[in-house]
């Protein structure tokens, strides 16, 4: 069976170890020479760098996780890929739901109701430009998008 390789950072610390081993061996010539500073310069800089880098893939990894779950939550309500991907990249079309585009687009910034002996339109705003205007405004008739403007 392989081994399995350890991704927690201990390869960086045994780097530091050797470092710090060379260093206090040679302490007396670095004192010497003043090149102790830039050394310890040289150290902090790489141990800075190393956690900053893990800082970087853990955000990664928790920002995958999340869209791991958010996929497989959208998978179990809807149980078609094509739709759970369509909203997964924040998309609508025609003959979509509310309820869908509430999980493509979230809540809109503002909206219009009219409600008709037939009917109920509605006309979802988001993406606001100024006080009066909207980038895109989609037309929902009984809970059904109907139209689009962008």
């Amino acid at each position: 069976m392989a081994k399995k390789k350890n991704e927690d950072g201990s390869g960086f610390g045994l780097i530091v170890l050797i470092v710090g081993v060379i260093i206090c061996y040679s302490w007396d010539f670095l004192v010497r020479n003043r090149l102790f500073l830039s050394i310890g310069f040289v150290v902090c800089l790489l141990t800075i760098l190393h956690f900053r880098r893990k800082s970087k893939e853990k955000k990664r990894a928790e920002m995958e996780r999340r869209r791991i779950e958010r996929f497989n939550y959208l998978y179990s309500k809807y149980v078609d890929e094509d739709i759970v991907v369509s909203i997964m990249n924040q998309e609508f079309w025609q003959g979509q739901t509310e309820e869908m585009l509430l999980d493509s687009l979230g809540y809109p910034d503002d909206k219009d109701i009219k409600v008709l002996k037939s009917k109920r339109r509605e006309v979802w705003k988001y993406d606001k430009i100024s006080a009066r205007s909207y980038r895109t405004k989609i037309i929902l008739e009984n809970g059904i998008v109907v139209g689009y403007d962008y």
